[in-house]
């Protein structure tokens, strides 16, 4: 170094003296000390190349730290003189460098012996060079003056050297966190010194990247014990990050306005994450897991927003989400922790838990909407918090939110149902009474919408959710009383088809939007009642009584008028009965037995509805009604005679049925087609007859039938022409009068 401080002297002498040669001593001595520098950092390098036997010595840097130093200095001194930018920067490093392993020297913090030691070194001595370039002090003020530099070339060269002690002290770290086997517990300190550095520079630099830096490394500090032994065991990690959260929010958020942007949105939002992912570490039923989210929950509803209406989607995302913070410890709070595997849910408690807490949420910011919001609206906030953006959603979606929760909540109560039947596990008292309080209310709640629309939809799933509650009820009883047997749940179907029926006035004074669908409930309520007999097979006795009563209801309930559709079901349903007993109960196989209830069915239908339905069409569904039942049991009574004199009586008094109506009805198609059928049938039971006389009787008959029919023929043609004027006028009036018939 002798050389270097040679031609230094040398070339401030001749600055001095403005000499000529000043400009080649200042060259000759920053080479040389450039060359210095070089050897002084490489000399493990160019000792191997030039004297590869001897051992590398490291402690050269320790005792050739004052030169190094003063080298330092005589750069600084030589870019006053003229010299380089570069001087005046590898000046400064130098002195950095320098003075870091002249404090190593001292016994037992040598980087080369003690990494760790050493680490903890370049840290403190980070912020002491911080401090001393930043702020006005003696070394700032000397160094300055010994260099000529001016403040701005100041503020340049300080952010430099800023950027090699950051490179600096976090090498130094890393060299001492390779000895983590040897000192485990140093490692999570180190890192967080080394995120002082970073603090320190972002505090100064006003960086919001500094800032990033540091939570980054204060993270993987705070998670070493997932790694190496720690002093902060990695069960306690999840309070470190609530008090960096609550320091986030009730310290960086007041007091750093000179950051760029204030609310600091992307740092709560990892810490929300990272915290929710120590929540699942710790399993979410454990006691921390619970605490931790509360106040996980009460850090975010604190969190400050710039407006208090959301303003993206993420903000709404993070309202909602808070909004269901009940209801994720509503259910949590309720699950048993499983002692095997990650999650055992074991019963139905905790949906119906957390399905009761999405309710009661939904419930009150209806209210608010619908009390409060205005006011609310109208009242200035100067700090909004997260609380504000949930407040705003329910006082803007208040009815829409609770509408989601009537659609969801039923889905989680029936996994509950569907949970506790297929454990076979009866209710415990309190979950039968909130089970069933809970779909009463999502009835209610239904109900209630049914005033605000005309959908049919919130009547259905009202009467949905009333049944979502006999379920639970029926439920509770298979599973406590041991015989309950499927006819039970018909006779219940018969009983709410009775209670419905029993209601109807009720029903009748509110909007059609709740009519229709109650009366649509009470129409398939007997086809599902029927649907479960022949599921479970439980024979035709309850098929005919369930099919009767409710025959009877409706009939009750078209008695108001004869072209009530209640009148329609109620045919339909007893001609199901007729047809029910002719196939169970008498278990009667012709054709017959089934066309003619179903014709007479469709006659009366067509009766009751005669005044909607067009002539033409009346007339030809009775024709081929009518053609029907006489035709099949025609079919038996004349085409077929291998059947019983029986069916002949059936048709004869299909026939008088028939032509009574007719002349009941004043219709002369039933006249026709009885009469006629009734004469065919007459004629074809004396041919019956008398094919089965032996010849000479049947000649007999035949003779004498022949002689009675011309004696009448005669007897007749007299009585008309004696009586001709009042035959005719007979005639006449009947013809006036079935003129009027249909």
């Amino acid at each position: 170094a002798i050389p270097v401080f040679y031609f230094f002297a040398n070339a401030e002498f001749a600055w001095r003296r403005h000499a000529d040669t000043a400009d080649r001593y200042k060259t000759t001595a920053t080479v040389l000390a450039f060359l210095m520098l070089a050897l002084y950092v490489f000399r493990g390098a160019f000792q191997l190349v030039l004297f590869p036997d001897p051992a590398v010595d490291t402690m050269h840097y320790h005792y050739n730290a004052p030169i190094v130093v003063l080298l330092s200095l005589v750069l600084l001194r030589l870019h006053a003189l003229g010299g380089t930018e570069w001087l005046a920067f590898h000046g400064g490093l130098g002195l950095i460098l320098g003075s870091y392993f002249g404090l190593t020297w001292l016994p037992g913090m040598s980087p080369f012996t003690n990494p760790v030691a050493a680490a903890w070194a370049a840290v403190g001595l980070g912020h002491f060079w911080i401090v001393a370039s930043a702020q006005q002090s003696p070394i700032r003020t000397g160094v300055q003056r010994l260099g000529g530099i001016d403040g701005a070339h100041w503020f340049a060269l300080r952010r430099a050297w800023g950027y090699c002690i950051l490179a600096l002290v976090h090498g130094a770290v890393v060299w001492g966190l390779l000895e983590f086997e040897s000192e485990p517990l140093a490692v999570a300190p180190m890192i967080a010194g080394a995120a002082s550095i970073f603090l320190h520079q972002g505090i100064i630099r006003r960086s919001k990247l500094y800032f990033w830096l540091v939570f980054v490394e204060v993270f993987l500090a705070l998670h070493a014990g997932f790694v190496v032994e720690s002093f902060l065991d990695k069960d306690q990690v999840i309070w470190a990050l609530l008090a960096l959260w609550a320091l986030k929010v009730f310290v960086y958020d007041r007091y750093a306005r000179n950051l760029e942007g204030k609310e600091g949105k992307p740092l709560a939002s990892i810490l929300m994450l990272t915290a929710f992912g120590h929540v699942i570490y710790h399993h979410p039923s454990s006691t921390t897991g619970l605490v931790a989210m509360t106040a996980g929950a009460i850090l975010v509803a604190l969190n400050p927003r710039k407006t208090r209406r959301p303003e993206s989607a993420e903000d709404g995302i993070g309202a909602a989400g808070l909004a269901c913070v009940p209801v994720w410890l509503a259910y949590w709070s309720q699950t048993r922790v499983p002692e095997v595997g990650w999650i055992a849910v074991n019963d139905a408690w905790p949906l119906f838990c957390a399905a009761g807490a999405m309710l009661g949420i939904a419930f009150l910011g209806s209210q608010f909407q619908d009390r409060s919001a205005e006011r609310y609206l109208l009242k200035e906030r100067s700090n909004p918090r997260m609380l504000d953006h949930v407040l705003f959603l329910f006082a803007s979606h208040g009815r829409q939110i609770l509408n989601g929760a009537l659609w969801i909540s039923p889905a989680i109560l029936g996994l509950g149902v569907i949970l506790a039947a297929r454990l076979g596990e009866p209710y415990e008292a309190i979950e039968l009474a909130t089970g069933v309080g809970l779909w009463i209310a999502i009835a209610a709640g239904w109900y209630l919408r049914i005033r605000e629309t005309t959908s049919f939809l919130p009547a259905f799933l009202a009467q949905a959710s009333a049944i979502g509650a006999v379920v639970m009820v029926r439920q509770q009883l298979m599973l406590t009383l041991g015989d309950w047997s499927y006819e039970y749940d018909v006779w219940a179907s018969v009983l709410g088809s009775l209670a419905l029926a029993g209601a109807k006035l009720l029903i009748d004074r509110g909007a059609r939007n709740a009519r229709v669908p109650s009366m649509i409930t009470l129409c398939v309520m007997p086809v599902m009642a029927v649907a479960w007999i022949l599921i479970h097979d439980l024979g035709p006795d309850i098929s005919l009584i369930v099919v009767g009563l409710n025959s009877l209801i409706f009939a009750y309930l078209g008695r108001g008028g004869k072209d009530s559709p209640y009148n329609a079901v109620a045919t339909l349903g007893f001609v199901a009965f007729v047809l029910l007993a002719f196939w169970t109960k008498l278990e009667i196989r012709t054709v017959q037995a089934f066309v003619i209830p179903t014709g007479a069915g469709i006659l009366v239908l067509l009766q009751l509805f005669h005044e909607h339905i067009q002539k033409e069409t009346r007339t030809a569904v009775r024709l081929v009604a009518l053609m029907g039942m006489l035709g099949s049991s025609g079919y038996y009574a004349i085409a077929d005679p291998s059947h019983p004199v029986v069916f002949h009586l059936t048709m004869v008094l299909l026939c008088l049925a028939t032509m009574g109506l007719g002349g009941w009805l004043k219709i002369r198609l039933y006249l026709v087609l009885g009469f006629s059928g009734l004469i065919v049938d007459l004629c074809s039971l004396a041919y019956r007859e008398l094919v089965s006389l032996d010849r000479g009787l049947r000649m007999t008959i035949i003779g004498s039938m022949v002689l009675l029919i011309g004696i009448t023929l005669v007897t007749g043609a007299i009585y008309f022409k004696a009586h001709k004027e009042e035959i005719e006028a007979k005639f006449r009036k009947f013809r006036s009068v079935s003129t009027e018939w249909e």
